[in-house]
């Protein structure tokens, strides 16, 4: 079972640990350009970090967009994927936007590959495909 914790803002230690595993999920596994995968939300969200055996191994955001709550930048470290653990962060990360923000509708914009997790969660998709980078995408929402 994981550990989590949660900051709001860029300017702390959950944030660096979040970075940490963006940088290793989306800008080397996936070549995303880091200069994009930071962006003006960072400092509007909430961020969260899994912890496995007390390593930073899981991560995400929520941010507030347009009256709309968004949970964005799910990841877990490619050596700890295939062990449940994104099925709990974002059972988490459900948790923690319905009880401590009160969202009643939750969006995301899921990757194509993450699709059957999401919707374990309830997530429905709600679009038509779109790309975020070269990675194809679907807005969901539960």
């Amino acid at each position: 079972m994981m550990k989590f914790l949660v900051d709001f803002s860029n300017v702390n230690l959950v944030f660096d640990q979040a970075l940490e595993i963006r940088r290793k999920v989306f800008c080397e596994e996936q070549n995303y350009p880091l200069e994009e995968e930071i962006d003006e939300y960072d400092e509007l969200s909430f961020h969260v970090v899994g912890f496995y055996n007390d390593k930073p191994v899981s991560c995400a955001r929520i941010v507030k967009k347009d009256d709309e709550w968004y949970l964005g930048r799910i990841a877990v470290l490619k050596e700890f994927r295939g062990k449940g653990l994104g099925l709990e962060l974002v059972n988490y990360l459900v948790d923690f936007t319905t009880n401590k923000l009160k969202a009643e509708e939750i969006y995301l914009n899921a990757q194509e590959t993450a699709i059957a997790l999401y919707e374990k969660v309830g997530f429905k998709i709600i679009s038509k495909p779109f790309y975020e980078g070269k990675i194809k995408h679907f807005k969901m929402v539960r």
